[in-house]
Order: structure tokens, then sequence, then C-alpha cells
């Protein structure tokens, strides 16, 4: 059987153009430049409300079903749905820094995932436990999840580039039925295929394979930045009722059959919740190998993009390039952004860029113990909150445990109203000690204010303690984030013989006419920051250890600054 690797073009993303996607053979070479089609990726999209959307009669129910019941689907039923509807509708499209694409219409991606999943049995006998992902953002990404989840396995993204140790450490929290990536762990008895043997996939059979509930089918490895990793399970079947993802989803401006774009890397818990989201629920997938904020604006405007999730550090490095102001964002229902605090001044300029009402923020952890959430407009008259509760009741505790009062910082408790029990189960760790009420925390600090809206204060662990005062490095982050010459920013607690901490702040900087100078931070930091809240050193320059999320490691910004002053940890423990 011959290799098609999917649909190739170069994506045309010259400013103000309106190229979109279309059907191609490949060339000789695999690459077709691309010219103007009629159509855009996924042809025309579907803003029904989900919840009303009919069934295709030929849909087989899931075994959950109950009489009276909505039908229940598994992942490939819903995809072999789509594949019979809109077979030649583009499903997904994967977009490198190049802008050349690889697509794969409704039809392509059922029957490439049979083949996937016939390879994945075929090098594991046990295929319906967990399958580790280690492979980049990209087709084969989307295929292998899909082909986990038609075995009845579990699929856990990891990190391609994550090292040895980290994937080892997974390994025997998950023991997995495969490990798909190209790292070989010594001494590791897991089955492993390698990505380049999964061209090998055309050799088998691509018809449909027997139903199979995974259960259960989403688990996200987290914290081997800091230490051993824990892997978050989702504890539900992968079994369910078409619009049951979008329960709620108006409020976030999402629905079905949008263009979706997805910018981070799958591993994370936000875009690989949405891609799940968005094929249950029949979005045309645009997935960005990696991440480049000038390119992800010319995506939104090239190929008409609905809805995207972002987190502030996306949010920022987008708002600073010339196509932010310069591009078409008018197709953009709205953006939705998590994962950490969003300073205000980023914020309002997305705001003032896109409108109040596309803007929303979602609070919330992993474990999905509760959420909050707040609308741009909504916002605006409460500048710096992350929302009120969604189906959740909230608890401000002190040390004591006895509750807080409007405006006093205590640790954030959350407890969902629509379950009875967790939503979550953790391999490696042990959930956070419930109180006698059902309420749990992740270890946030915040307060609410008289009309119940939350603000985050910081993580505790984050928390820098200085001559007996509770600092936050996140107020202070985005005061030097205002900086036009500041790109990144990081605060830490360094070790001090007098204050026991003093606030450290480390800078990556972008090259102005004007460079950063220690005086010009200390006056910028005066006019604004009480104090105790000032960072009484700098390390100005180099580059801050983000992953390709965005996610800040801390860790190795603190461990930075005892080897410079010599400290042991116990020493330097910014707590």
């Amino acid at each position: 059987m011959r290799r098609d690797a999917g649909r190739y073009a170069v994506l045309s993303i010259e400013r103000g153009t309106r190229d979109n996607i279309s059907s191609f053979p490949c060339t000789a070479d695999g690459v077709e430049h691309i010219r103007p089609a009629s159509t855009r990726f996924g042809g025309h999209a579907m803003n029904g409300d989900a919840n009303t959307m009919g069934l295709n009669s030929t849909a087989r129910a899931g075994p959950t079903d109950s009489p009276g019941s909505p039908t229940r689907l598994t992942f490939g039923a819903r995809i072999r749905q789509f594949a019979d509807e809109s077979p030649d509708e583009i499903a997904v499209a994967s977009v490198d820094l190049a802008g050349r694409v690889r697509s794969l219409s409704w039809r392509e991606l059922d029957r490439r995932s049979n083949q996937m999943a016939r390879l994945i049995r075929a090098h594991s006998p046990y295929a319906s436990r967990f399958v580790l992902i280690a492979v980049p953002n990209g087709i084969d990404h989307v295929l292998l999840a899909l082909a986990a989840w038609k075995l009845g396995a579990c699929a856990l993204p990891l990190n391609a580039r994550a090292t040895q140790q980290e994937l080892m450490d997974v390994g025997e929290l998950a023991a997995p039925a495969l490990f798909v990536g190209d790292a070989e762990v010594e001494g590791s008895t897991i089955a492993r295929l390698a990505p380049m043997r999964l061209a090998e996939a055309d050799q088998y059979l691509a018809d449909a394979l027997p139903d199979t509930v995974s259960n259960p089918g989403k688990a996200i490895a987290s914290g081997g930045s800091t230490g051993r990793p824990k892997i978050i399970v989702d504890a539900a079947p992968w079994s369910i009722a078409p619009g049951e993802l979008l329960q709620g989803s108006d409020l976030l401006h999402l629905r079905h059959g949008q263009r979706q774009l997805i910018c981070g890397p799958l591993y994370h818990n936000t875009p690989f919740t949405f891609l799940c989201i968005g094929l249950f629920e029949k979005h045309s997938i645009v997935l960005m190998e990696r991440f480049d904020a000038a390119l992800a604006l010319r995506l939104i405007e090239s190929q008409r993009i609905e809805w995207c999730a972002l987190v502030p550090t996306m949010m920022k490095r987008m708002s600073d390039t010339t196509e932010f102001r310069l591009v078409d964002l008018s197709s953009l229902q709205g953006i939705f952004h998590t994962a950490a605090p969003c300073p205000e001044w980023v914020k309002q300029r997305w705001i003032d860029r896109i409108g109040a009402a596309r803007v929303v923020e979602l609070y919330g952890a992993t474990e999905e113990i509760g959420f909050t959430i707040i609308r741009g407009d909504e916002w605006m008259l409460h500048r710096g909150s992350v929302g009120r509760p969604f189906n959740t009741q909230i608890r401000i505790r002190r040390a004591d445990g006895t509750d807080a009062v409007p405006g006093e910082v205590g640790e954030i408790y959350l407890r969902r109203t629509d379950l009875s029990g967790d939503s979550f189960t953790y391999l490696g760790a042990t959930a956070s000690a419930m109180t006698s009420d059902g309420f749990r925390s992740v270890g946030d600090l915040g307060w609410l204010d008289v009309d119940g809206y939350l603000f985050i204060a910081d993580r505790r662990v984050d928390l820098i303690i200085s001559g007996g005062e509770n600092v936050y490095p996140a107020e202070i982050e985005s005061v030097i984030g205002m900086l036009p010459q500041v790109l990144d920013v990081a605060v830490v607690g360094a070790p001090d013989a007098d204050l026991g901490h003093r606030i450290h702040a480390f800078i990556e900087t972008v090259d102005t006419a004007t460079p950063l100078t220690e005086t010009m931070l200390r006056e910028h930091c005066a006019e604004r920051l009480a104090p105790q809240k000032r960072p009484k050193t700098y390390t100005i320059g180099g580059v801050l250890p983000r992953n390709e999320a965005g996610k800040l490691r801390r860790s190795a910004l603190i461990e930075l600054t005892r080897a410079q002053t010599g400290a042991s940890p116990s020493e330097a423990d910014p707590r």
C-alpha cells in the first residue's frame, strides 16, 4: 500500500490574504503551493446550538446508554459519524513554523486512525492500558490519541523532549501498554514504537474496529520539572453524549462546528482537552506544531479562526507583534485564557483589540475541582478578578482553618456542585485533604470581594516571605512587565541573611532604542510598588526557562539563586 502522508500545502500567510487550505493531490516532492479556495478549513461551519444538534441515524450508541438517556458515543463512533456525513471536509491540519501544512479530512482521519490502532496492537498485546504519546504536535499525535481510544486505551501525552528520568518515572506509574517516542529508556521493559516507524500503519487494514469504551480515556502527567511526576487521570468513561462537552460553554463562546486554533503543546491539559472537545464537536482543528506569535495571528486571519485557547505569555507575545495591530481578527468569536495570572495591561490590549465580550478567562486546575469564569466586559468592572464560580462553591480559609472575610487573602478551596465526588484520580500522588464538607485546594492563595468575585494572589509554593512580609511574585511581575524593554520576567526569593529572603527579579529583554537599566527598573517599581515588594536585586539578560506552553520553571531560577549565594536548599526555600 502506498504511503500517503496526507495533503500538503504551503500556507499563504501574507498580510491581507484570504487563501485557505483546499484538497490537493501531492506533487512529486509532497508539497504544493496553495491557491485561493472557495472553502475554508473544514468547509462550512455549523454554528447552531450544540445542545440541540441532531444525530445522524447511522451513529451507533455506546455501551453505557440506558433507556431514555442521550445517545452516548465513543470517540471512534463520533469520528466515523463525521466521516460518513462530511467525508471530504478537513478535520485537522498541522502547520509548521515555515507555514507548511499537512491536513486530513474526516474520512482520512477515521481510516488512518484505524490503521494506527492496528499498528499499536501489533506492537503490544495489552493495548487496553495507557499509551504514552511522546511525539511533537502534529497529525501523528492526533492519530495516535484516536487510535488509543479506538482500542479502549487511555491516551497519555508526554513532552517529546522529556528526560530519560522523567520518562522512566511516568512509565513506572502508568505501566503502559506502549511508549511511542524517540527516547530509548535504559533498562525499561516497556514496549516502544519509534515515530519513524509510524509509516508502517499503512500496511494495516483501514476498516472500522469494534466499538470500545476507554475507561479511563484521558490522563495528563504533571510535576516532572519540580520532582517526581504525578499522573492526573480523568475518572470518567470515554463515552460521551453529543453536546455534553459543550454544556455551559456558551460562556466561553465555544460551539459545535467552529474553526479552532490550537497553539500550545498537546502534553499540557488545556490544548489536549480542547483538541478532544474539538474533535468530538466537529471542529476544523488548526494545530500549530510550535507556537510563534506572528504566525498564530496570520493563521487567525487567513483561516478565519473562530476560537482559540491561549496562555498569558502567548497573549503578551502576540500583542507585542506588528501583526497584532494589522491583521484582521474579526472572525474570532472568542479567545479563552487560563493557566497563569494574566497581567491587566496584557488583557486590556486584547479587550481593546477584539472587544471585551470576546475575551474570556477561566480559573481552575487539571484536577477540575472547581472553576470560575469571567468575560472581559465583566472584568472591566472587577479588574484583576478571575470571575465568579461556575458549578462551584468557593471558600477562602485562613491558616487556622477559619473562613476569611471579603478582601482577606487565604487559601482557595473549591467544591463542584455538579458532581458528587472527585472527577479525577492520581497516580504517584495523594490528593489534597478534603474538608469535612467536601472542599479541596490545589494550593492557590486569593480573596473574594463583597460581590463574590475571586482574585488570585499567587501560588502558595511561590509565596515569598521577606522580612516577615508576604510578597506575591505575580504582582511584581505584572508591574515590571509593563516596561517596553521587558520580554519576560520572573520574581523569586533569594537567600538573605537579614530578610530571610530578598526579592530578586530575572528579566529577559528585547532590543529597544533605550536599553533597560537597573536604575530604570528601580524608579519604575518605586512608583508602583510598596517598599517591601520592590526587588532588591536584578538579573538583566538571558532567557527565562519556560516550556513550550509558556509555563515558567521557577524552580530552576531558585536553584540559580542558591548557586549564586552558596546557600543550601533549606536556606533558600522561597516559602
